[in-house]
This record gives structure tokens, sequence and C-alpha cells, in this order.
């Protein structure tokens, strides 16, 4: 699937990034890709399966490390979800980036 602009939404940011899988807390498993982040969401294209994550839905954010079995590299923001769902991601100028989403968080 490729990333296409809602009607009215803005890009913020782009930057070639990771998505880290998680399983049972334990971070796994290391997808190259690429973040867009817009007024209105976190888009993720890499590996087989692009990530959606809206702002709207986000319950909470912050700073983790990650890597595979024992997180060590101080690049990840873990995303909580208003139903509970984590996703992992890793992105260089982190802070800048954890700025943009809890400005556009509901």
């Amino acid at each position: 699937m490729a990333f296409v602009l809602k009607e009215n939404e803005t890009i913020l940011k782009e930057t070639p990034s990771d998505y880290w899988m998680s399983i049972f807390g334990i971070t796994l498993s290391q997808v190259r890709g690429h973040y867009t982040f817009t007024d209105q969401r976190i888009y993720f294209v890499g590996g087989f399966k692009d990530k959606e994550i809206p702002y709207s839905e986000i319950a909470s954010i912050k700073k983790c490390a990650v890597g595979p079995i024992i997180p060590f590299v101080p690049t990840g923001i873990k995303v909580v979800m208003k139903d509970g769902t984590k996703h992992f991601l890793s992105v260089i100028g982190r802070a800048e980036i954890m700025a943009i989403i809890q400005k556009y968080m509901a």
C-alpha cells in the first residue's frame, strides 16, 4: 500500500527509520522503512504491511530503548494506543518527533 494524503492533511516530517515488532513486551524484530508524520497521523511504509497510527487514538508516548531481545539503542518511542496496543518506533531526532506527536495527540 502506498502512502496517500487525506483531504486537508499536511506532511510535517518524513524520515527513514525503523519499526520494532514486539511479542510479550520484548522487542524482537526490526523492520526498516520510512515514516511520514502528518498533522493527523503517523504512517510507516516498510516490510510487508504498512502501519497507520492516528494521533487521535494515542493514549501516551514515552522514550524507550529498542533492539533485539535486550533493548539498548536509545532511539525508541513507545506509543501506547487507547485500546492498549503498543507500537515501538525508532527514529533519529527522537525529541523532535515526540514533540510533533504530543502536539497532535487528542
